[in-house]
């Protein structure tokens, strides 16, 4: 079992929001913890295949999502 990183980037139009852009990276997990924490920040109704990056649309920005191994 390798332990992967679930690394998350959202941007935002910030003239338009006024929400500045943030980063977080989870601590070490197990591939499969990480994946249903990717569907989960995906709003996916399930794991999706491959290491990323994912993308999901927010309200005036964009959220990328992609698995690192530790």
């Amino acid at each position: 079992m390798s332990a992967v990183r679930v690394e998350v980037r959202e941007r935002f139009a910030q003239a338009l929001t006024g929400r500045a852009d943030r980063e977080w990276c989870s601590p070490p997990l197990a591939r499969a913890d990480a994946l249903a924490l990717v569907a989960l920040l995906l709003d996916a109704p399930a794991a999706p295949a491959g290491e990323g990056p994912w993308h999901r649309a927010l309200a005036g920005g964009r959220r990328t999502v992609r698995l690192r191994p530790v």
